[in-house]
């Protein structure tokens, strides 16, 4: 299936498990890490994708679906924090 509108209730009854399952072993592996879903899905020609990622590094989610980073820090900030090294 292209996107989530195309799943019946059985379908996202199963998903939530799946999910759910997934997430259980994400908490016990890794010891409750923060994590962004992606979901990735076009009305038509292509499938449904779902993505769990751990957010174990400073990229959130903006980043991972995008390959931009974006700086949180104002230069002003930067320079500053910089000189006292």
């Amino acid at each position: 299936m292209s996107n989530l509108e195309e799943m019946n209730e059985n379908q996202f009854h199963d998903l939530a498990l799946i999910l759910k399952d997934a997430l259980l072993r994400l908490t016990s592996l890794m010891d409750d890490p923060p994590y962004n879903y992606m979901i990735f899905q076009l009305p038509s020609s292509y499938h449904l994708n779902i993505r769990i990622q751990p957010a174990l590094a400073k990229m959130a989610g903006f980043e991972r679906s995008t390959g931009i980073c974006i700086n949180p820090i104002s230069p002003e900030k930067a320079a500053y924090d910089l000189r006292l090294q």
